[in-house]
């Protein structure tokens, strides 16, 4: 007796899930791309309580994940991640046995873009930070990365730590004012 499903030609379990796409702010070596992988890999094939688990739908992206978490930690064990020039986007998909329920689509961010780009900025440096206001703009949801100084820091740290709170509150300010945002009083149910 062979377990086969049949489905309608035409059929696409993506074409339902719900997509979530996620974005990045923070400066240049705050240890975003880290975290970003990290997450990636600690989360594929865990069971949640719920019965849901987090995973790929590929084989060879399943590869392709662990590959790269291999080369990350290798890395970080060596010298650290170099900084992120170009980004890349990951995937991990929210399943239910085998029904996909939504997918995460995250960008690494190229922290250079938030703390290079002034007004004087070149042509090609002003069009990544455009591209990178789009890319906010449309985003699902925006996580604030911020490297917050040890206790005892001093004034050097802490006066980078509150520039980098100026940025953040710019970069914040700048995706919702072009973003199709939502107050929390015009979400259903709160």
């Amino acid at each position: 007796m062979s377990a086969v499903k049949s489905r309608p030609r035409g059929y696409s379990e993506q074409a339902r899930a719900l997509k979530v796409t996620h974005e990045s702010i923070g400066r240049g070596h705050v240890g975003k791309s880290v975290l970003l992988r990290a997450a990636r890999r600690r989360t594929l094939q865990r069971q949640l309580p719920s019965g849901l688990s987090f995973d790929v739908d590929d084989p060879r992206k399943t590869v392709d994940v662990l590959k790269e978490g291999r080369a990350t930690r290798d890395l970080l064990e060596r010298r650290g991640l170099p900084a992120t020039q170009e980004a890349e986007e990951l995937t991990i998909e929210l399943f239910a046995d085998e029904r996909k329920l939504a997918v995460l689509q995250t960008r690494e961010a190229v922290g250079q873009v938030y703390s290079h780009t002034s007004s004087s900025a070149s042509a090609e440096q002003m069009e990544r930070f455009r591209q990178h206001v789009e890319h906010l703009a449309q985003a699902s949801v925006l996580w604030v990365v911020l490297s917050v100084p040890a206790a005892g820091s001093g004034r050097r740290a802490i006066g980078r730590y509150e520039e980098d709170l100026l940025m953040k509150r710019s970069y914040l300010r700048e995706s919702l004012r072009f973003g199709n945002w939502q107050s929390p009083e015009s979400l259903p149910g709160l």
